[in-house]
């Protein structure tokens, strides 16, 4: 069951240079001057009513360098070679306004998998964080589709 993602991250020229970006922060944000620099970020933001309190206490707890360590590996994720050769029921929800995994991307991941099962939901990436964006309802059809291609092609291998 996959859901607003893709069979690769970094593609274009763009891309290299956004995830180039990352690596370069990764290095810099375990300095010491860097998690300064967030954290008057943070009490900026929240002074200015940009940032909720509450919210700048989590952005503080984070290790931003692992965060963006975590980015870069998206980065070099490129499932393409592989992707085809799934041989399991695989169901999809695929968001149709999506900046962050772009839809056009996720289409074209749809096209190379065996999909018993798609849906779409008229949001964002983040879209799943929305009460009532109908997010959870296409994820849980897409699980009891997987379950259900599941539950036959064993009953068809047991015979």
């Amino acid at each position: 069951m996959l859901c607003a993602t893709s069979d690769v991250f970094c593609d274009s020229l763009r891309d290299r240079a956004l995830f180039a970006v990352a690596t370069g922060a990764a290095a810099v944000s375990r300095s010491r001057s860097s998690k300064f620099a967030v954290q008057l970020l943070a009490d900026t933001l929240a002074r200015h009513r940009r940032l909720p309190a509450s919210l700048g206490g989590r952005i503080l707890s984070h290790d931003w360098a692992q965060v963006l360590e975590a980015g870069r590996a998206v980065g070099r994720f490129d499932s393409r070679a592989w992707l085809p050769g799934v041989d399991v029921p695989v169901a999809m929800v695929t968001t149709l306004h999506d900046e962050v995994v772009p839809t056009r991307r996720q289409r074209s991941m749809e096209m190379t998998l065996p999909l018993v099962a798609s849906a779409t939901v008229d949001g964002g990436h983040c879209t799943c964080l929305q009460p009532n964006s109908g997010f959870v309802d296409a994820v849980v059809a897409m699980c009891r589709a997987v379950a259900t291609a599941t539950l036959a092609t064993d009953l068809l291998e047991a015979g």
